[in-house]
């Protein structure tokens, strides 16, 4: 059985991440509709369910990677931006900035007013307010 499950998924794609983000969204929107009983949430559910298997077992291998890749770089950016959040509430002493050129996260002292940064990763220059 599990020779005729591996031959059946041989050259499809799969799961990644946008099909495990999408599982817990659909189990999120069950488990609202069990409290809302919604027919809303219930077409929802059943749509997302159709895209998680289609991705799932679709044999177009480079569509599907290229939206998961989009997936994953919307997911960095906003993660990016809590990171950066997340530093700068803690650290007092320092400020932080993305260069403009690499996106590098630049830390730099507090309270030495406007000052020239340099960017350790790519070399681009820019003034900023520390």
């Amino acid at each position: 059985m599990r020779d005729k499950i591996v031959n059946f998924m041989m050259g499809r794609y799969g799961t990644d991440t946008l099909n495990k983000h999408l599982m817990f969204v659909l189990l999120a929107l069950i488990v609202c509709n069990l409290f809302f009983n919604s027919r809303i949430l219930y077409i929802v559910s059943y749509v997302i369910i159709f895209v998680n298997l289609f991705r799932t077992f679709s044999k177009n291998i480079n569509a599907r990677y290229k939206e998961n890749e989009a997936y994953e770089n919307v997911l960095g950016n906003i993660r990016g931006f809590f990171v950066l959040h997340n530093k700068q509430m803690h650290d007092h002493d320092h400020k932080y900035f993305r260069c403009k050129n690499c996106h590098q996260l630049i830390r730099v002292p507090k309270g030495k007013g406007k000052i020239e940064v340099r960017c350790p990763k790519c070399g681009t220059t820019f003034d900023a307010k520390s």
